[in-house]
């Protein structure tokens, strides 16, 4: 299994592609009436690794968590990685899915836990690292330099 995952060139030359946004538990707790959290989402009471699953993907609003989005589309990476053809170039790291598993890594498809994708074209998987931390650079297969 190979996944992608797009950045632009200053998160690539900050190295910071293969860090979450933060190191905190996997998990969530909905508050009633969150912002964008929709009746029959998918969203259950109380914290869980599905309502951080939910969170981390709605209305891509950036929710920090310690998941990291990837894809097994290269051609959405490359989107993400130019930020929706604004940047002229950016990067796609390509990633070896089952070796991030064999590291312990778990793989999160967004589509088992959201009734309704905020990007569905992007079939979204969210990688986690046990404990919390930086997909390992072993995982990586290559980077690629892409333009817009």
């Amino acid at each position: 299994m190979r996944l992608y995952r797009g950045v632009s060139p200053e998160i690539h030359q900050l190295g910071q592609a293969l860090l979450p946004k933060t190191l905190a538990p996997f998990t969530h707790t909905f508050s009633w009436g969150e912002q964008g959290l929709k009746w029959g989402s998918g969203a259950v009471w109380g914290p869980s690794k599905g309502n951080a699953i939910l969170r981390h993907q709605l209305g891509q609003a950036g929710f920090p968590t310690s998941g990291l989005s990837t894809t097994p589309h290269p051609e959405r990476a490359r989107f993400y990685a130019t930020k929706g053809g604004e940047l002229p170039n950016g990067y796609v790291y390509e990633l070896d899915g089952d070796a991030l598993l064999a590291q312990g890594a778990q793989c999160f498809r967004v589509s088992d836990y959201a009734t309704a994708p905020s990007v569905p074209e992007d079939d979204e998987h969210i990688l986690l690292m046990e404990p919390p931390g930086a997909i390992p650079a072993s995982a990586i297969v290559r980077i690629a330099r892409v333009e817009r």
